[in-house]
């Protein structure tokens, strides 16, 4: 997540005439942003502390012998038996 840089935000308002009520507004209504981006496409040195946590669709990238039991019930995710593993895929 990438935080608010409140001094650049005044430093810029007060560079392009904007005032610093509407500065301050701007950052009160202001909330942090999340990049979504390909790991390869980040610069090495963010790569260093990059943390890959998210993905779109398809199951959750869990170690083979993670436990997906719920209360004893089964140990596969649903419907997870539709769907090859990326390791059995070709």
């Amino acid at each position: 997540m990438t935080s608010i840089h409140e001094q650049l935000v005044h430093d810029t308002a007060q560079q392009y005439g904007v005032p610093d009520a509407v500065a301050a507004e701007l950052l009160a209504r202001s909330r942090p942003c999340v990049y979504l981006l390909q790991f390869d496409e980040l610069s090495p040195a963010q790569t260093e502390t990059a943390r890959p946590a998210a993905r779109t669709g398809g199951l959750p990238s869990l170690p083979d012998d993670a436990d997906w039991s719920v209360s004893g019930r089964s140990s596969a995710p649903p419907r997870a038996s539709k769907f090859p593993r990326p390791s059995e895929s070709s």
